[in-house]
Order: structure tokens, then C-alpha cells, then sequence
């Protein structure tokens, strides 16, 4: 068929797609772990992740209230490696500490609303949160012919929303108007997905504020299409003190990141039951932190 069916009054997220994922992989040298003049130490965490949520919709006529459609990810992924302190180690030959991470997460929101009499504040929402982190350590001291200390964090997070062609009818406030309809439906979705996970065990979204829907004129009331990114992308390469390190050859210490973070949004709108909203909003905040300390 269409993918379109008639409708006579949608309430609250009448398609949901929800991922909540917390990964943790961890490579250690416990402190308690003796080591007794190895040839080589390699202490190795690789995770690779990915996280999709896809929500779909289509409807025509009636009423279709607060966000008919939302798809949110919310994506923790920690790969840690660490040489723990405890008592010196003598190794014959390289030390190796490695994190290395490739974390992907994507929220797709996809609204058809043909012909509809109001509509509330967004017709597809898609919400992507994202925490991605690599931490490799060294806490003891070590003598060793070199050493290489290296974490790598490579993260992808994207939302994409679309509305129909017929765009969100009309709304109590004109699209785009001042206003904190969006604001308040994405802090709603993103509660929730905190709540859920938290209640699963799982990491929540952070305490990093959401970005904005607002222009120069004021926040945006009310849009067909919202795509909303929030990454926290880190790398941490770390020898700890008072750890020391004695070689015979060379010694790297290093830290690096490969972030992207995509928001996109259409609400393209025409043909209306009333005045169609066509406003679309496309936000993306990211962090990337790379931090390689001796």
C-alpha cells in the first residue's frame, strides 16, 4: 500500500523507534597482577558499535497531536585498556596499551500527514545522543625496550528528519513562531529515553544541555521536521604519576579522534487542510576531547 492510512485522532507518538545502548569492553592489568620479566606486555580494548533507530509514519486526516513520530538513539560506548598500579614490571621487550573505538548511531524520522487538521509541534523528530570514549592507561611503573600508549576514538552520529509534502498543518502558533514547543517535546523524548535506560541499568544521556531550537528572534514554537545531535566524543592517552617509565628505545603517547556529527531536517510543505507548517530545524552540538598525557 501507500503507507498512508486514514486517521481520525493520533495522540503521542504514534511511531516510536528507541535504542538505547550502553557498551563497556575493558582490557586490564589488574593492580594485584605480578608480572615476572615477560618478552612483551599488550594490554588491547577494540570495540565496534552501531546503533539505528528508524520510525515511520503516515497519515490522513484528522487530528495528529505532539510528535507523531520520533526515533531516538542513545549511545554509550566506553572502550578502556589499563596497566593498573601495582608493582614495577620489567618487560624483555614493547609495552603496548591500546583503546582503540569506532562507534556509529543514527536516529531516522520519516512523517507522511496528508490532509490533516492540526497538527502539534513536529511531525518527525529524530534525536540522536551520543557518549563515545577510549581511555588507554599506564598506573605502574614499567622498564621495557619501548612503550606505546595509544587510544583512538572514531565516531559517526547522525538524526534525520522528514516531513511530508504536506508539511505539519496548522498549529495553534505559526511555524516557526516564537515559542518552546520544540524545546519542551525534545526534552520530553529525551527524558524518557533517560528514564528507560537508567531503569534498565544503563548509561542516560549526560547532563550536556540539548541545543536550542531558536533563532535570532526567539526559540521555535512549532516545525514539521526536527533532527537534534548531542556527541560527546573523548580520547585519553595516559601515563598516570608517580609511574615512570624506563626504556632502551622509544616511547609514543598518543591520542586521537575521528568525529562526525549530522543533523538534517526537511519539512518541505504544501497542500494543507488549512496553513501548512514547512519550518524544519537541524541542530548538532559536539565535544571531542583528545588528551594524551605524561
Amino acid at each position: 500500500g501507500a503507507g498512508v492510512t486514514a486517521a481520525g485522532d493520533l495522540g503521542v507518538g504514534a511511531s516510536v523507534g528507541l535504542a538505547l545502548v550502553t557498551v563497556e569492553t575493558t582490557a586490564s592489568l589488574a593492580p594485584s597482577a605480578t608480572l615476572t620479566n615477560p618478552a612483551a606486555l599488550a594490554v588491547i580494548a577494540a570495540t565496534d558499535s552501531t546503533t539505528s533507530a528508524t520510525a515511520r509514519m503516515g497519515a490522513t486526516g484528522g487530528a495528529v497531536a505532539l510528535s507523531p513520530v520520533v526515533a531516538l538513539v542513545l549511545s554509550s560506548v566506553t572502550t578502556t585498556a589499563i596497566v593498573a598500579g601495582g608493582s614495577a614490571a620489567a618487560i624483555g621487550g614493547a609495552l603496548t596499551i591500546t583503546a582503540a573505538q569506532t562507534a556509529v548511531s543514527r536516529a531516522t524520522a520519516g512523517a507522511i500527514v496528508l490532509g490533516a487538521r492540526t497538527v502539534g509541534v513536529c511531525a518527525a523528530l529524530a534525536l540522536t545522543f551520543a557518549d563515545h570514549r577510549s581511555v588507554a592507561s599506564l598506573a605502574r611503573s614499567a622498564t621495557a625496550a619501548s612503550a606505546a600508549v595509544t587510544s583512538s576514538s572514531a565516531s559517526t552520529t547522525v538524526a534525520d528528519a522528514t516531513s511530508s509534502t504536506a508539511g505539519a498543518p496548522e498549529n495553534s502558533g505559526a511555524g516557526g513562531a516564537a515559542g518552546s514547543g520544540v524545546d519542551a517535546a525534545v526534552a520530553a523524548e529525551r527524558g524518557h529515553a533517560d528514564g528507560t535506560a537508567s531503569a534498565a541499568g544503563g548509561e542516560t544521556s549526560g547532563s550536556a544541555a540539548t541545543p536550542s531550537a531558536a533563532t535570532s528572534q526567539g526559540g521555535v514554537n512549532a516545525a514539521a521536521a526536527v533532527g537534534i545531535v548531542l556527541a560527546d566524543v573523548a580520547a585519553q592517552a595516559l601515563v598516570i604519576g608517580p609511574a615512570t617509565l624506563t626504556l632502551t628505545g622509544a616511547a609514543i603517547i598518543d591520542a586521537a579522534i575521528n568525529a562526525d556529527a549530522a543533523a538534517t531536517a526537511d519539512g518541505s510543505a504544501s497542500q494543507g487542510a488549512d496553513a501548512t507548517i514547512g519550518a524544519a530545524v537541524a541542530l548538532a552540538a559536539a565535544t571531542n576531547t583528545a588528551q594524551a598525557v605524561v
